[in-house]
């Protein structure tokens, strides 16, 4: 009998240590800034969610009241992380990234508010080790980098070449003080870095014709180094949020390479011949490749046009992925994108105010095409592309188009405060009412990714969706055919 008592006692405290697990562990950042005493401000803790292939963002506001903030939460893994306050993003510039863990009390002082790098902060209390790591690494990263020559004046081999003496250095520094945290942090702080300084000379060489010098460099520098090694742990890739792209730029510069075909050609969309890049470059790794091309078709799916080659990507990831939980996703945002981007489907009518807080309809439209440009005060890259709104508006004047501008920033002076610098004046200016990414038009139209620019025909029906994957040049040969040759 008393054997029993204890078994259940055992079996009841292990329950209760699995569902604490799973709540995760009470972890606090705090921020201090002197300069804001007797002042009222906010701040806004950003963490990066992993629990599926879609990363997202959840975001936190606290008040800072008298020159303080904080924020206590229930963390289950580590994460990556930004701090806001006044909208000043801390820890810059971003070389590696921020990553807190469960259980972590950080305490951030910022003694000027208008320096803001990490090596500018005083990061004190349990989880400080990561950045008393990185601070290390960063002053001696651009220690280096002040003595080389900018990569924009240097040709490609020279590229590569820079990019492996600071490869070198982030190794020698990063080995250097190997014991000061856990290895798997290590680990990932580690590879983020590499990650950062490696994307360039990559993205650099898909773009380039100098076909020999590139496949010389790169097999010396990145096959024959094995750099890809760096990122191919299961249990690491998931916290690297910019994996994809170094994994995906390797694998299509060897296939490229591979199969003589000029690299500048190559597309980092997820084509079929993208697809046939990682599959045959990671065949040996199928648990990152399953994951790579599941990840890479999901973020596909999210932002690019449901066309026949997107079909033909997914049929053949059925045909090939193992039915596990990575299958689901995909099949889940496939059946999703299927239904809410076909083309010629009804667009949802809606019904948002302009800058008078006049009520505007989608039908208001009808008998004319109706171009619609998605954006939200402080999206850098919606503020770039209003030079192309600009050209595509001259371009198709008297064309029976109209232009609509349409915010989901959460505050009506925000927004009609910063309507001139990212959109047009010849587009009617809306917003979402002050329910910002969740006004219901976002979700029918799946709106994911900012800027986004949709095409709606004289009838209200989907034309053309996610033009922004394209460049400038393209955009205007894909609206040109749907425009101007009708």
């Amino acid at each position: 009998m008393e054997a029993k008592r204890i078994f259940f006692v055992l079996l009841i405290l292990l329950t209760t240590l699995c569902v604490m697990a799973q709540q995760g562990k009470k972890t606090i950042i705090s921020l201090y800034v002197p300069q804001l005493i007797n002042k009222t401000a906010s701040a806004e803790l950003q963490l990066q969610q992993f629990n599926n292939l879609e990363k997202s963002v959840s975001k936190l506001r606290i008040p800072v009241r008298n020159g303080e903030a904080k924020s206590i939460f229930n963390l289950d893994e580590p994460r990556n992380f930004g701090l806001v306050f006044c909208g000043k993003v801390l820890f810059l510039p971003p070389l590696f990234d921020a990553l807190i863990e469960p259980g972590d009390s950080l305490h951030v002082v910022v003694t000027d508010t208008l320096k803001t790098g990490l090596s500018d902060l005083i990061i004190t209390g349990s989880g400080k080790e990561k950045f008393d790591l990185l601070k290390y690494v960063y002053n001696r990263y651009f220690e280096v980098c002040s003595t080389l020559k900018p990569p924009t004046q240097t040709t490609i081999e020279e590229h590569y070449q820079w990019t492996d003496t600071l490869i070198t250095v982030v190794d020698s520094c990063f080995q250097s003080k190997r014991s000061t945290v856990k290895p798997f942090i290590f680990e990932v702080l580690h590879a983020q870095a590499i990650d950062k300084i490696i994307e360039l000379v990559l993205l650099r060489s898909l773009k380039t014709s100098q076909e020999h010098s590139t496949a010389s460099a790169f097999k010396k520098y990145v096959i024959d180094k094995n750099i890809v090694k760096r990122f191919t742990n299961p249990g690491l890739i998931k916290h690297m949020p910019y994996s994809h792209k170094v994994l995906t730029y390797i694998a299509l510069l060897d296939y490229g390479i591979r199969q003589k075909i000029p690299v500048n050609t190559l597309s980092v969309s997820l084509t079929p011949e993208c697809y046939n890049a990682i599959s045959s470059f990671y065949s040996d790794n199928p648990e990152i490749k399953n994951y790579l091309l599941a990840e890479r078709l999901v973020m596909y799916l999210q932002i690019s046009p449901f066309d026949n080659s997107m079909e033909e990507v997914y049929k053949t990831f059925s045909r090939e992925m193992p039915r596990s939980e990575l299958y689901r996703q995909v099949v889940d945002r496939y059946d999703f994108t299927k239904k809410t981007k076909s083309i010629g489907r009804p667009f949802y009518n809606f019904r948002l105010q302009d800058t008078s807080k006049n009520e505007v309809s989608l039908t208001d439209f009808r008998g004319k095409k109706v171009l619609l440009d998605f954006w939200f005060s402080g999206c850098q890259p919606c503020k770039l592309f209003v030079p192309t709104l600009t050209e595509l508006a001259k371009r198709y004047k008297n064309k029976n188009l109209v232009f609509l501008s349409i915010s989901i920033d959460n505050s009506f002076d925000i927004w009609k405060s910063n309507v001139n610098q990212y959109s047009i004046p010849e587009a009617i200016h809306l917003y979402t009412n002050g329910q910002g990414k969740n006004h219901p038009l976002i979700n029918a139209a799946s709106i994911l990714v900012y800027p986004t620019l949709i095409l709606v025909d004289e009838e209200g029906n989907v034309e053309l969706t996610n033009m922004l994957t394209h460049q400038p040049e393209d955009i205007f040969k894909v609206l040109d055919k749907a425009i101007l040759s009708k």
